[in-house]
């Protein structure tokens, strides 16, 4: 049954005039994409925005000519079929006023990771825009995060390759069909995502990458990420689009500072400036602003901090980086700590600058 109404949604989308918010409002207002083909030409012009054009090009049906050729490219080449109305579809792009009526998916992972962080930048990245993107992806790992990337030369494919290296889960974002991979000396690498993350694109197979294909891949990866990260851009460029689509979207967006004259600064440096983005300094960035906790406590930083620490004071370090907010009932359960030494305890964590407090004694790592 799903795979018919995949069926009439590409249908739908191949339509002439239609778009995603028109084929959304359709088929909120006649319950599937199957009841807009049948649905006849007095009952589409009770749909706002539906011109005639667009009656005329949804009953000659055309556009499920398309759909077939596009349903068998897609079970050839195994690639999923993800409607906005799936189970399957990414949760963060389900409530996007211009969020994707379909998904095109390859891969071995969930599109509702529990974290994610899209990292962006120049194609003409340098060394040190290169070292920081792996800094990045290291920093990323330790709160389990899922990576998102264009693929792209420069930065977008030095996060993927860090993150297949330190294995962790990553898509990569098309402009064009799956089947498309661009620029193709990144086909290598596209094969090991799909192994251990996978390729997202809207676009049906056989499209091939065209310009005004990359600001609707970039609202995707806005769109999907919980932050933004930027690492090295021009004052124009990709990189600035889904930084801004992210800020639009209210999501978080940091950039990493650079030299006042080096050109592949000035974005950052803008961004940052014009208080769209905050600054990246490291893992304690992502931990702060997201409230993120690490499950593994593994990072160098993490470790310099507990150099510093009395051995009840790593005890409960260790317990708070495995949940966002404990109790101090439930501190002194785990910890094997009497309650009136862990009030000391928590007291020196907090002298430290370690940790916070909600009402409620409840505690979190800064």
């Amino acid at each position: 049954m799903e795979e018919r109404e995949d069926y009439y949604l590409i249908g739908l989308l191949a339509v002439s005039g239609i778009g995603n918010a028109h084929a959304k409002g359709l088929i909120d207002h006649f319950g599937s994409a199957s009841h807009v083909f049948h649905a006849k030409s007095s009952e589409l012009k009770e749909v706002p925005g539906i011109s005639e054009k667009i009656i005329k090009n949804i009953l000659d049906r055309h556009g499920l000519k398309a759909s077939e050729e596009i349903m068998t490219q897609c079970q050839k080449k195994e690639i999923a079929l993800i409607s906005y109305r799936s189970k399957k579809y990414p949760d963060r792009l389900r409530g996007l006023y211009n969020g994707p009526a379909l998904l095109y998916y390859k891969g071995s992972e969930s599109l509702n990771a529990n974290r994610t962080m899209a990292i962006v930048g120049t194609r003409q990245a340098s060394d040190y825009g290169k070292s920081i993107t792996k800094k990045i992806i290291e920093d990323g790992q330790v709160f389990q995060a899922t990576l998102l990337s264009g693929l792209a030369y420069g930065i977008d494919i030095e996060a993927h390759k860090a993150a297949l290296q330190n294995h962790m889960p990553n898509w990569a974002i098309l402009a064009g069909g799956i089947d498309q991979i661009y620029p193709r000396a990144h086909m290598k690498f596209a094969e090991k995502i799909m192994g251990h993350g996978g390729l997202i694109s809207e676009q049906p197979p056989g499209t091939k990458s065209a310009p005004y294909l990359f600001p609707m891949r970039n609202r995707i990866i806005a769109g999907m990420s919980d932050v933004t990260i930027v690492v090295e851009a021009a004052v124009r460029g990709g990189a600035l689009i889904t930084a801004q689509i992210a800020d639009s979207y209210n999501r978080l967006v940091l950039a990493v500072p650079g030299n006042l004259d080096r050109p592949y600064s000035m974005g950052c440096n803008q961004l940052i400036q014009a208080q769209k983005a905050l600054i990246y300094t490291g893992a304690e960035t992502l931990a702060y602003n997201l409230n993120w906790s690490s499950k593994k406590g593994d990072h160098p930083g993490f470790k310099t901090i507990k150099k510093n620490l009395t051995p009840a004071e790593k005890i409960i370090y260790d317990l708070l980086l495995t949940a966002d907010y404990m109790s101090i009932d439930e501190l002194s359960i785990k910890a094997k700590i009497e309650m009136n030494q862990m009030a000391h305890v928590l007291m020196a964590l907090e002298f430290k600058d370690l940790i916070k407090v909600r009402p409620g004694n409840k505690y979190k790592l800064k």
